[in-house]
């Protein structure tokens, strides 16, 4: 871990030499970043962004605008969770409890299924953190739900193909009251930054298994 954090501090310097930048605070959307002097509209350098709690939730880097070297995201408590290298498009880091390393995913093979347990689980970009804000920010809680009252938990199944692509959208577990329709129009538009699973060193296509938990006052999400 402190040689990904070493990386980090290593390539800051790289970023905003030869550009002179400043500093902007953003209390509203509490982010903080910098801009070049010469053009305030474009991010060059250090990019952070905190919870509510003021916990750091992300931190990336700019260059002249575009995202740049290595993002870290952290969990609701400030742990790291994920560290993304934007030029090689993959996860550098992903933190990773020890039932999640023994768990097993059914892996699809045109029309055959395997259940295995995989070098790597399918990722999020972000990780479950922004996943669970990206749902949450699009959810919209059904008419017919708020009328009754309902609540509880619906369990949708996926697949993240080799390519990161999602498709087969499935309903295990139905809750009914126009909650189950409703998660996958959200999971169907997410933005596409899934990286597939990966079993014996190749990408592969699995089954995702995606839970949401619904009552008047909170939308909660899980994922396995």
């Amino acid at each position: 871990m402190k040689k990904l954090f070493l990386l980090i501090f290593l390539i800051l310097p790289g970023i905003v030499a030869g550009q002179k930048t400043k500093l902007v605070k953003d209390e509203a959307n509490k982010e903080e970043y910098y801009v070049l002097k010469s053009d305030p509209s474009v991010m060059h350098g250090v990019y952070k962004k905190f919870s509510s709690k003021g916990k750091l939730e992300i931190q990336g880097y700019f260059n002249e605008g575009r995202e740049d070297s290595t993002w870290s995201f952290y969990d609701s408590e400030g742990e790291l969770e994920q560290i993304y290298d934007v030029l090689k498009k993959d996860v550098i880091f992903f933190r990773q409890n020890e039932n999640d390393k023994y768990r097993t995913y059914r892996m699809i093979t045109g029309s055959d299924t395997t259940n295995v347990i995989l070098d790597r689980p399918p990722l999020f970009i972000g990780g479950n953190g922004s996943l669970a804000q990206e749902v949450i920010k699009r959810i919209r809680y059904p008419e017919e739900a708020i009328n009754s009252g309902a609540k509880g938990r619906v369990y949708i199944s996926f697949v993240i193909d080799q390519d990161g692509n999602t498709r087969d959208f499935k309903v295990l577990k139905p809750l009914g009251h126009g909650f189950d329709e409703e998660v996958i129009r959200v999971l169907s538009k997410l933005p596409p930054n899934w990286l597939p699973g990966i079993y014996q060193g190749h990408s592969v296509a699995v089954e995702y298994i995606y839970t949401a938990t619904f009552n008047t006052a909170y939308i909660g999400v899980g994922n396995r």
